[in-house]
């Protein structure tokens, strides 16, 4: 699991997006970096389920934090 990488990586690396802040900004920027490492050719890619630091999530928060997730796998 990785959160750099270089040329060859698409073949063998687990990337993740580290610590997120739990805010709709972050869960935002999540999608549009899943998506750029996907045409890019790394399709294993993750973040935080929830977010991580700051406030605990609300109910929609937590529930669209978690559909890109389960949708992957």
């Amino acid at each position: 699991m990785s959160r750099s990488g270089g040329v060859g990586m698409h073949r063998y690396v687990q990337m993740w997006s580290g610590d997120n802040f739990t805010s709709w900004e972050t869960l935002r920027f999540n999608l549009k970096m899943s998506l750029g490492l996907a045409m890019s050719g790394v399709s294993n890619s993750g973040h935080d389920i929830g977010e991580f630091a700051g406030p605990a999530p609300g109910p929609e928060l937590l529930a669209r934090s978690q559909r890109p997730q389960t949708a992957e796998r």
